[in-house]
């Protein structure tokens, strides 16, 4: 089956990447660690050196640090944090499906299951209070935050096929971005803010 990639133009404003450096996962070194290498600089940095496994590294400029996923040997599963020197951090995630820290460190978005239909809430670091975001009775998921932290695309069954969405806090409204027979299934925004790119199948 073919996957294809595919982007959305969108208004908006612009992020710069963590200092000109690029997070990516190698296992090299005999299991997936996490490694950073400097733009123009031909010569990688390992970060993690864990007896099991590191992935999914996102930088979160509100908190100048690497958000990651991590499994040690015995496949527990834990969200951590460090410096872009590989320094660990404390932190402390909640217990959340698909847990999207944004970008600005302040802000959660997270997904839960009620009966066959899924939903995407907001959890609020400072106060601490939760809010059901997006509650249309369908699949409602994978919530990616864009680089100001003001807008997250997501994906969602409702109209009968699962096409990709846009919803922004102040106003408190989705916005369907496309339409088309094929699945859309997943998303990464641009760090300038202005494009969104797809798979589908």
């Amino acid at each position: 089956m073919r996957s294809f990639i595919f982007f959305l133009m969108l208004h908006g404003t612009f992020l710069l990447s963590a200092h000109d450096r690029i997070a990516y996962l190698s296992n090299q070194g005999g299991n997936f660690d996490i490694y950073i290498m400097e733009e123009g600089i031909n010569k990688a940095h390992r970060l993690t050196d864990n007896a099991g496994w590191d992935w999914n590294p996102k930088w979160i400029p509100g908190l100048k640090s690497i958000l990651y996923y991590s499994n040690d040997s015995l496949r527990n599963f834990s969200i951590r944090m460090m410096t872009i020197k590989g320094k660990a951090l404390p932190y402390q995630a909640k217990d959340f499906e698909e847990y999207i820290l944004s970008p600005d460190g302040q802000k959660v978005l997270y997904t839960h299951a009620q009966g066959e239909f899924r939903y995407i809430s907001i959890y609020r670091i400072i106060d601490g209070s939760h809010e059901v975001l997006i509650q249309h009775p369908a699949y409602n998921g994978r919530p990616m935050w864009s680089p100001d932290s003001r807008t997250f695309s997501f994906l969602s069954d409702r109209s009968g096929n699962t096409e990709l969405y846009l919803y922004q806090l102040e106003e408190g409204e989705s916005k369907r971005l496309t339409n088309s027979e094929k699945r859309e299934k997943y998303t990464s925004w641009h760090p300038d803010g202005k494009r969104i790119f797809y798979t589908y199948h």
